[in-house]
């Protein structure tokens, strides 16, 4: 269960990284 949200973390972050980058 642990390494699942952290799965689930990562692809936020990552999500995010890539909108930021978008906007940019």
């Amino acid at each position: 269960m642990s390494s699942g949200i952290y799965l689930l973390r990562f692809r936020n972050k990552k999500g995010t990284l890539t909108r930021k980058i978008l906007l940019l």
